[in-house]
């Protein structure tokens, strides 16, 4: 019986011998030697080689007629075995002088990601043309070997590793060393919480764009940031990756596109609209909306003052209320009944810490809720 993982399971193999096989050695995962014999006639010996593992046997010359009962060898040609009335003998083959080793031609050293799958075939050249077979041994428990192959995929986490080729050609072998390096496998950053945006073209408008982008892999402050505008009347200004627009004495709508990248450029992008409007075409607009709504707060993030806008399609008993992380109360900003149309609301935080909060309307069964930055 062979075990390739330390006994847990067994392969039968059969040595095509009639007598009993009493002694094994093998001295690499190809190479080994069986001794033995039988008594059912007259005492006769045994002796068998193998050069693949034990998948197929070759029978020696007899050296003796006694029983063999063990065997240990220390290559491929010299050994002694022992057998009943006490005998001891040497056996020494005759290799070919002329025979060289094959050699293995593979690659010493791969890199793998984790969870993706890993193949190593073997290759070997034997300047004889001899036939070549080969062992893997001291490998992870993630691959398995077949034949001349081994494969496996490394599971998240695994360590850096190693696995022992042996190509043999029945007389000689070559042994390697083969070490897999295991990277871990970067995904891109993707961009979150931005979306279109309004804002007064009075007042800068900025985001902070560490909390834009999140990456399994990498930092905020690792991050590359690019910000462009469609229309150059909308200025950006990119600087410590918070992002600034201004627009002075413009109105219009332009097309923003941002870009993140990690430090092994790995990407991902996002186009959103910024509709930039003054104060006094707010307070002209006096459309009835078709549904309730709640915009996000504008400019956002902000300093100190910011503009919260609801739309009501009909007169409605409005509570907007500004919450903490733990959601605490902070400020209860309208409580009352309040007529169809849009309104705007202006918050005044300069009471308030910087930080992420956010802000809730209620209006009869419409309830929405957004999240505003206010950055001192």
């Amino acid at each position: 019986m062979k075990t390739f993982d330390g006994g847990n399971n067994w392969e039968p193999q059969t040595t095509n011998s009639d007598n009993n096989i009493l002694s094994i050695h093998f001295f690499n995962p190809l190479q080994g030697w069986a001794a033995g014999g039988t008594y059912l006639t007259q005492e006769q010996s045994t002796i068998l080689r193998t050069s693949d593992g034990g998948k197929n046997w070759i029978t020696c010359n007899r050296i003796t007629s006694q029983v063999l009962t063990a065997g240990s060898f220390i290559d491929p040609d010299t050994g002694w075995v022992v057998g009943d009335l006490a005998s001891i003998l040497k056996y020494s083959g005759a290799p070919d002088i002329n025979n060289h080793p094959p050699g293995v031609t593979n690659p010493r050293k791969f890199c793998v990601f984790e969870d993706s799958l890993f193949t190593f075939t073997a290759k070997a050249f034997d300047i004889e043309g001899d036939p070549v077979t080969f062992a893997f041994y001291d490998y992870p428990v993630w691959l398995i070997p077949a034949d001349n192959t081994i494969s496996g995929n490394p599971p998240k986490g695994a360590a850096d590793t190693s696995f022992v080729v042996v190509a043999s050609d029945g007389e000689m072998s070559d042994t390697v060393t083969v070490s897999v390096t295991i990277k871990t496998v970067n995904k891109a950053p993707v961009i979150t919480n931005i979306s279109d945006f309004t804002m007064l073209n009075t007042e800068e408008y900025a985001i902070q764009l560490d909390s834009c982008a999140c990456d399994e892999n990498d930092l905020c402050e690792t991050l590359c940031w690019q910000v462009t505008s469609s229309d150059t009347n909308l200025k950006v200004n990119l600087n410590n990756r918070i992002v600034k627009f201004s627009a002075p004495h413009w109105t219009g709508v332009a097309d923003v596109k941002f870009r993140v990248m990690d430090p092994e450029n790995a990407a991902d992008s996002v186009k959103v609209t910024a509709t930039v409007v003054n104060p006094t075409q707010i307070e002209k607009d006096n459309k009835i909306p078709v549904t309730w709504s709640l915009n996000q707060n504008y400019p956002n993030p902000f300093n100190a003052r910011t503009v919260i806008r609801y739309g009501l399609p009909e007169k409605e008993l409005v509570r907007l209320s500004v919450y903490n992380l733990k959601g605490e109360l902070v400020e209860k900003l309208i409580d009352k009944d309040m007529p169809a149309g849009y309104h705007d609301f202006i918050w005044n935080a300069d009471r308030f810490a910087s930080g992420v909060y956010f802000y809730q309307i209620q209006a009869g069964q419409f309830v929405r809720t957004k999240k505003l930055l206010l950055i001192k």
